[in-house]
């Protein structure tokens, strides 16, 4: 299998989108990516109708922009972070993004969880204290 190439677009959907499935029903989420550069077998995001074919991964370029824009519309009260990608792919532009968007929430003062597969870098760490 060959490495999965990073495709840079613009996010065209709804930045926090509310989950419909299971505990998280109702919460609003953030993926950074569709699609993963962990590539993990067992992974059932890749089973989603909108997951990219094999071998791509697509960043979502406007993601900070977007997050700032709704929030400062209306603050949610929680935010799920990779539902159906990774915010700690290992690609700068994808932790840019991710340490950029949890450095909004944190300033916000607006909690969030996230489940991961990657390395956690430092930086993140120092921001999370």
């Amino acid at each position: 299998m060959k490495e999965p190439i990073l495709i840079e677009t613009e996010r065209k959907s709804d930045v926090l989108k509310k989950v419909k499935f299971g505990c998280l029903t109702g919460i609003p989420v953030i993926n950074l990516t569709l699609g993963c550069l962990h590539s993990c077998v067992y992974c059932y995001a890749k089973g989603y109708p909108s997951a990219p074919p094999e071998g791509e991964v697509f960043f979502f370029s406007n993601t900070r922009i977007l997050i700032e824009r709704k929030i400062s519309r209306k603050k949610p009260s929680f935010v799920v972070f990779n539902t159906a990608s990774d915010s700690f792919q290992p690609h700068p532009k994808v932790l840019n993004m991710a340490y950029e968007c949890m450095e909004i929430l944190i300033k916000d003062k607006i909690p969030f969880s996230f489940l991961t597969k990657g390395f956690i870098p430092d930086e993140f760490i120092d921001l999370f204290k």
